[in-house]
């Protein structure tokens, strides 16, 4: 078959499925935005940026052409105390009594998951990174021991745990 005869059928094909993208400012385009409600639209949000605030505050009282605030400020509440612990509270004490009981008998990954347990309950306690950081010098790791004990300084209040703490970071 020669080429003449089926080339422009696939051209013409090629021109329908591929016709280039319409420009932004195509007929539909036009047509669309000089819609009325489409025009309305615009202005409104053109005239809504346009709008300032109010130059005085609710509550504010003019004197001699200053504002005077005369609303009352909000209390201001004393800042939280940190949670940091020094005495087991009663949510974990027994947490480390077990584990405390599981190093003594040589199970220290028992015991480190009970304290990691105990952490999560109160992770601001020194006295849980001091028991940690013991628990891994007792199973050899003396590493992971200063590691932890490093951390637990970050916590720590009492000064009988800032000592031991600082013992096992040396």
């Amino acid at each position: 078959m020669p080429h003449d005869v089926w080339m422009p059928e696939l051209r013409r094909e090629f021109l329908v499925y591929n016709e280039p993208p319409s420009l932004p400012w195509s007929p539909a385009v036009r047509n669309a935005v000089s819609s009325k409600p489409v025009i309305a639209a615009l202005v409104l949000l053109l005239v809504a940026g346009c709008s300032t605030a109010p130059t005085s505050t609710p509550g504010a009282v003019v004197t001699d052409g200053k504002p005077v605030d005369k609303t009352t400020e909000p209390p201001t509440l004393p800042a939280p105390e940190p949670s940091v612990t020094t005495a087991p509270g009663a949510a974990y004490a027994e947490l480390l009594e077990r584990a405390e009981s599981a190093r003594g008998r040589g199970e220290y990954q028992q015991a480190l998951a009970l304290l990691e347990r105990a952490q999560r309950i109160e992770p601001g306690s020194a006295r849980i990174y001091l028991d940690l950081a013991l628990t891994h010098v007792a199973r050899g790791d003396p590493q992971q021991a200063k590691a932890t004990a490093e951390r637990g300084m970050l916590y720590c209040s009492a000064a009988t745990e800032c000592e031991a703490l600082r013992a096992l970071t040396h």
